[in-house]
């Protein structure tokens, strides 16, 4: 019946990004939905963005981030929809798939890296101005404290998701 009204593919791909990014100001603020009428029929989407309480933004401790826990936990509607739909073994299957193929594709250490090192390449030149108008980060050696816990992140977030999955999935079951 959901498949009907919400394009599952699409809540697959957002869960896999929400979930491996550790977004802990979410679902409980962030959530936006829309209706797209298109190609498969109407269905609703989720849209993507303000992912600045994950990826580390806590510290180094936030790669261990159980946010299947957390999301089961919930019980507001996203939480008990995440729920219901969690009793699916067919869901559970496209889920797995889909994180595992975002990790994958995306979110490997490596294609992170390079993805980080080209952001501080390209923001490194504007950072000491930045630190000296708004003081946040304080200094240069702030910053690149925080592109190291992006660093670090990167290095141990599909470890980490990699066997909260086979603790949530139970060997793709």
């Amino acid at each position: 019946k959901i498949e009907e009204i919400i394009d599952l593919d699409n809540l697959t791909d957002y869960l896999a990004a929400q979930l491996f990014f550790a977004n802990t100001d979410w679902p409980h603020n962030n959530l936006k939905m829309y209706f797209c009428n298109q190609g498969d029929g109407s269905k609703w989407r989720f849209a993507f963005f303000d992912t600045d309480y994950g990826f580390g933004y806590l510290g180094e401790e936030s790669v261990n981030t159980d946010m299947f826990k957390m999301l089961a936990s919930r019980k507001d509607p996203f939480g008990k929809m995440y729920d219901a739909l969690m009793k699916n073994n067919d869901f559970k299957k496209l889920l797995r798939s889909k994180m595992e193929s975002f990790i994958e594709k995306y979110a490997n250490e490596k294609s992170l890296s390079v993805a980080i090192g080209n952001l501080e390449d390209l923001l490194e030149p504007a950072m000491a101005n930045h630190t000296l108008r708004w003081r946040n980060p304080s200094s240069m050696d702030d910053w690149h404290g925080e592109v190291e816990i992006l660093r670090f992140f990167a290095s141990n977030r599909a470890d980490v998701i990699s066997k909260q999955l086979k603790t949530y999935f139970n060997n793709g079951n």
